[in-house]
């Protein structure tokens, strides 16, 4: 299966245990939870991983393994049922990806965005919470900062908030100069 297909199969079942969650009323960071914890009990335990991965488990097999897992670990009938469809339609292997999904669609709802912030020297606890309060006022959402450091940049700040790339360093500012002093010159007779 291709990457495209599983992260459109991991969507739809993302969405529909967050629309099940909402309709009956469950909290749906409990269901994050615990669909975090199955996958957490699958890959820390090497033999379950393999025996899930094998392709000679029968359905029946594959169901009792899942059962006994979610069980184990207490989860509720909804992500118990997601478990189960995913088990039947040999598509267990989506659940990191629904997992990712599930969250993506959680923050969405709650107007929540991450932000990569790029800057030349680290930055200090006050400094994070700043340019988080920037980006919510200028995305209307909000922001939550991811900080990196990359010297490269010279200086200002450079942040990408869900695909939109916010470029205020010095290495980007240069790069536009040069681009237009590009364009002058061809532009000149």
């Amino acid at each position: 299966m291709d990457a495209l297909r599983k992260r459109r199969l991991a969507r739809c079942y993302a969405r529909a245990l967050l629309d099940v969650a909402t309709a009956e009323g469950i909290d749906a960071d409990l269901l994050k939870q615990e669909l975090a914890a199955f996958a957490g009990a699958v890959q820390g335990d090497p033999v379950v991983g393999r025996i899930l991965s094998s392709p000679r488990l029968s359905r029946h097999q594959e169901r009792a393994i899942i059962e006994a897992v979610a069980s184990r670990i207490g989860v509720s009938r909804v992500v118990a049922r997601l478990l189960r469809v995913l088990a039947d339609r040999r598509r267990l292997t989506l659940l990191p990806d629904v997992l990712a999904c599930y969250r993506e669609r959680l923050w969405e709802r709650r107007r929540i965005a991450r932000a990569r912030v790029t800057t030349a020297v680290p930055l200090d606890e006050r400094q994070r919470r700043a340019v988080a309060e920037r980006l919510t006022a200028a995305t209307g959402r909000t922001v939550h900062v991811q900080a990196d450091v990359d010297p490269s940049i010279i200086g200002g700040i450079a942040a990408e908030v869900d695909g939109t790339v916010y470029d205020g360093s010095v290495k980007g500012q240069l790069a536009r100069l040069k681009r237009q002093l590009q364009r002058a010159l061809v532009l000149q007779p």
